[in-house]
């Protein structure tokens, strides 16, 4: 009888395993599948610009790990973190003078320093990520059960 049980137990342990290896291989598409797609529909919602949503992808750093990354750059300066976090208040130089269309009053403008009022945080990836992380683990438990039910596990 506790032959039975041991062996039992292994068995179980072992199906486990597989299940989480199973899911450790599709971990790549189930977060795409969630919490990107949670990220983009909501940047998509505020109105963020197309390629800002097109630098969010997903890195595997290790056994049932992941990330998920914005690498928004724009003329090579990374952009990402003012679009999550917003600016302060700046003063904007000229190197020797700024020239820009101003929409406002419908003309050029010269200016040899502009004070910027600053940018409002857009919180896309931290707003979004717990919704879409919670679709995650749903398709993840649905997944390993499905695997389970198919070996037969008890």
């Amino acid at each position: 009888m506790v032959r039975h049980i041991h062996e039992t137990q292994l068995r179980l342990d072992s199906a486990i395993f597989r299940a989480e290896q199973r899911i450790d291989n599709k971990m790549l598409e189930l977060v795409d599948q969630t919490v990107v797609d949670e990220i983009k529909a909501f940047a998509n919602a505020a109105g963020v610009p197309p390629e800002y949503l097109a630098s969010v992808r997903v890195v595997k750093t290790g056994w049932m790990k992941c990330q998920v990354e914005l690498d928004y750059t724009k003329n090579g300066k990374p952009l990402g973190l003012q679009f999550e976090f917003g600016t302060r208040a700046h003063k904007i130089f000229g190197h020797p003078v700024l020239k820009f269309f101003w929409e406002r009053i419908g003309r050029w403008v010269t200016f040899g320093k502009v004070n910027h009022p600053g940018t409002k945080p857009f919180k896309i990836m931290t707003l979004s990520e717990n919704r879409g992380l919670q679709r995650f683990a749903e398709l993840a438990s649905q997944d390993a059960n499905k695997y389970m039910d198919e070996m037969k596990i008890p």
